[in-house]
């Protein structure tokens, strides 16, 4: 009979590889409906969920609802091969489920943010543990599309020309208004 390992270890045990590689994490499975890893990469806001094979609907629908719900620029989905999780007598140790993940790949899924829904970038990849620095940088690039950083930047100015004209009740509004406008677009140029 095959005893398993739940999720939670192989996601604190892969949390641990990534900080030992440089990706500052944290591992946030001891809160209900949050996500598992929570990293900040190039700026880029990061949900990485894991799920065991067999659970790709799941883990799918787990990466749309973290984009959806806007809690993070980029949603990467890791599936692991069950061989990970599983030991012939007892379930492995921590410190088992941390080697086999040093030595097997996984399916990495990516989503972020659409026009108008969560959409998949990269289609999906084979990837090791110690790669997913690397691999989290290349793909933070591609968080948002050349195609959507126009809009972005309008909505950015728009936010700056509101917040500016909701400043007119303050003494030397117009003068006060004007320099932080031009201090905040000077980032654009």
């Amino acid at each position: 009979m095959e005893t398993k390992v739940r999720e939670e270890v192989v996601s604190v045990m892969l949390s641990e590889i990534l900080e030992e590689n440089g990706v500052p994490n944290v591992s946030l499975l001891l809160i209900k409906k949050v996500p598992d890893i929570y990293a900040l990469v190039r700026g880029v806001r990061i949900i990485i969920e894991t799920k065991e094979e067999g659970q790709r609907k799941d883990l799918i629908t787990q990466l749309e609802e973290r984009i959806n719900k806007n809690l993070c620029d980029l949603a990467v989905g890791l599936e692991y091969p069950t061989k990970i999780t599983v030991g012939p007598l007892a379930p492995p140790t921590p410190k088992e489920v941390r080697s086999r993940l040093l030595k097997t790949d996984m399916t990495a899924i990516c989503m972020a943010h659409g026009a108008s829904e969560a959409r998949q970038i990269l289609g999906e990849t084979q990837v090791r543990s110690q790669e997913l620095p690397e691999f989290l940088a290349t793909v933070s690039g591609q968080a948002m599309p050349e195609s959507e950083m126009g809009p972005a930047i309008e909505k950015v100015r728009e936010a700056i020309t509101e917040f500016s004209r909701s400043l007119a009740t303050l003494p030397n509004a117009e003068a006060l208004a004007r320099s932080i406008k031009e201090e905040l677009e000077i980032g654009e140029e």
